[in-house]
């Protein structure tokens, strides 16, 4: 894609090479929808700063501005290697009052309020974008910052699996049961923790007349993108191809719960043979420009997951990483102990009991507050726990559009990298397990249900530590203002020794003394590709991160289904087509009755898990030389 013309003055300049003096300037848009856009953007951003300095041709230098609500410290990688940043409010938020459900009632609010001041914001995006002098548009599923280009006059990408239209025109749907308790034992005069509305009507689905408008206006701000790069376990993108149409809720089975099979066909089309597929046509600026070859066009983009560590294959390496967590060394021993990974993509939930004791009630993950000007990066503070399904390194190969079989790769970094000398630092730290006597608690999970004039009291002594497989615990549930006792059932498979880490889990987690062995909350900045690679099994939700990241390691995934968050479908679909995906239940997962789904996907995936780890370097290198043939995006 061209950049624009800056100065045309001068008899011995030519156009061409103007150009190639002057600096390329993006944008690049990022949705505070969750940390997993975030990850995305940095990876992208740090192929293009790199990609002028690598490049054999004569090529202009690359600036970006990340424009996003999720705090800078999400995007330390590409701000180190001189990405600028920017807060702005530029996208609408679903309401999320834990890892797995939507206040629909609530989401409905935010997207009318953003709607109803959406002139005024689109006005501001574009006379920044001309006052920054930016050449071109990049969006990961940020709407407005497409329809912003457009009033500029500049040319605008999607990098994205699936856009907000289609999320929001879900919220009408009927098929899932969405509420932020699973347990059987939920009684109508109990509430949950303080913060998470005790409100059925909440859930429900929202009528399709209240949402068309509202979404039609997104469908409408997609469509002012030229160019789509779309990732692996897409869903249909409306603003782009002509069918399907919206509203979403068409494109799903009421008896499968999954896609239509012709929804399937035309998610194959688009990886094989998308110039064949009919598109909307573009949206003409509002006056006339310089940029004269316009086109509209979608084209498949590969995986982008980190490479892990060179050692991690190996027994060496594999030992200082358990280590670095606080596991013993006499279960360090691939064939002595099986991983369990717990990851629910940075959604915390804090521990309750205590006097800040909150659930994961957010909208999207806690975002800190910035000023909405371009800042420099100076310095990167240490990430926070599970801000991202794991770290983005800034070594990035070269890019190429190619099959989606392909895959980004991004090493991890080399001994100077200061995140990395932060994770040491860390890696010295205590190990935090998340065990009580009486309960486990788990990030992303709902608060316990309890009546608040009876408050659960321990049932028993502290004194009596219960084992990895103990199954006697009381019950997180108060029903008629008594105490409820139940069984746990098996935490983890008992075929042989597991233990379970656990990520994204708050510093207020894993005060008490005397816990049990077998479960370890994971220190702070831990490296997930490498964590991937030692573990068995991955226990958590379907996020786009984790699942490339689980396909990528051959890790088999138990997960927690989202039913009113479409995106999932398309995510589904990958996970069945190059991995091994178990669906568990809320209900099981409240209760811990983890053990059969675990064991159950061990089985399947073993087979997957072990070659890969034969593999080792080797898949790496070769995955890695595949992956630098996706080239420039334009």
């Amino acid at each position: 894609m061209e950049k624009s013309e800056r100065n045309t003055t001068g008899a011995s300049t030519s156009c061409a090479e103007q150009r190639m003096r002057d600096p390329l300037r993006l944008a690049y848009y990022c949705s505070g929808h969750g940390f997993g856009h975030a990850t995305r953007v940095t990876a992208i951003s740090c192929h293009l700063l790199t990609l002028s300095k690598q490049s054999s041709t004569p090529s202009p230098p690359i600036e970006i501005i990340v424009v996003s609500t999720a705090p800078s410290v999400v995007f330390s990688e590409c701000l180190a290697l001189g990405a600028l940043y920017r807060y702005a409010e530029v996208d609408p938020v679903i309401s999320q009052p834990v890892a797995y459900s939507v206040d629909r009632k609530r989401s409905l609010e935010v997207l009318r309020d953003f709607i109803k001041h959406r002139e005024e914001k689109l006005a501001e995006e574009a006379l920044w974008m001309r006052s920054e002098r930016i050449d071109c548009v990049l969006s990961d599923a940020v709407f407005l910052a497409c329809a912003a280009a457009n009033e500029a006059g500049l040319p605008s990408v999607l990098i994205t699996n699936f856009t907000f239209d289609s999320n929001w025109s879900w919220l009408a749907s009927d098929i899932p049961k969405d509420t932020p308790w699973a347990t059987k034992n939920h009684s109508p005069n109990s509430t949950l923790v303080p913060g998470i509305p005790d409100d059925s009507s909440a859930y429900e689905p929202l009528r399709e007349h209240d949402l068309e408008p509202l979404v039609s206006q997104m469908r409408r701000d997609y469509q002012c993108a030229d160019l789509l790069y779309l990732l692996p376990g897409a869903i249909p993108i409306p603003s782009f191809s002509v069918e399907p149409a919206l509203p979403a809720t068409g494109w799903v089975s009421h008896s499968t719960k999954s896609f239509h099979p012709g929804i399937v066909d035309m998610l194959k089309r688009y990886r094989g043979s998308a110039s064949s597929i009919p598109l909307h046509p573009l949206v003409p600026f509002p006056f006339s420009t310089s940029c004269t070859s316009r086109q509209r066009a979608i084209y498949p983009a590969p995986l982008i997951v980190r490479h892990p560590s060179p050692d991690i294959f190996t027994a060496s390496g594999r030992s200082r990483f358990l280590e670095s967590i606080g596991v013993p060394p006499h279960l360090h021993g691939e064939g002595v102990t099986r991983i369990l990974i717990v990851s629910f993509g940075g959604q915390k939930f804090r521990r309750p009991g205590s006097a800040n004791a909150s659930p994961s009630i957010q909208s999207s993950p806690e975002l800190a507050p910035e000023t909405n000007e371009v800042q420099p990066h100076n310095d990167i503070p240490p990430l926070p726990i599970g801000v991202l399904e794991g770290r983005i390194r800034p070594h990035v190969p070269h890019l190429r559009a190619s099959s989606m079989s392909q895959s980004l790769r991004l090493w991890p970094p080399g001994t100077n990298d200061p995140v990395l000398k932060r994770r040491q630092r860390h890696a010295s730290a205590p190990s935090r397990m998340i065990v009580t006597p009486t309960q486990l608690f788990i990030p992303g999970a709902p608060g316990p249900v309890a009546n608040p004039s009876s408050p659960i009291k321990h049932r028993f002594p502290s004194s009596i530590i219960p084992t990895i497989h103990e199954e006697l615990a009381e019950s997180p549930v108060a029903e008629n203002g008594g105490q409820a006792n139940a069984i746990i059932p098996q935490l983890l498979p008992s075929s042989q020794t597991w233990i379970a880490v656990v990520c994204g889990a708050g510093d207020d987690w894993g005060q008490e003394s005397d816990l049990p062995e077998g479960l370890y909350v994971a220190p702070r900045d831990i490296y997930m590709p490498d964590l991937m690679v030692i573990g068995d099994v991955l226990l958590g939700k379907l996020g786009y991160g984790t699942v490339a990241e689980a396909i990528d390691s051959g890790t088999p995934f138990v997960y927690v289904p989202r039913p009113a968050i479409i995106e999932e479908l398309g995510l589904k679909l990958l996970l069945e087509e190059q991995g091994v995906g178990v669906e568990f239940s809320r209900e099981k997962y409240e209760d811990g009755d983890w053990g059969s789904a675990v064991e159950e996907a061990w089985t399947k995936g073993a087979e997957m898990k072990e070659r890969r780890r034969r593999e080792g370097n080797q898949g790496v290198e070769s995955e890695s030389k595949r992956g630098k043939r996706w080239r420039s995006l334009w």
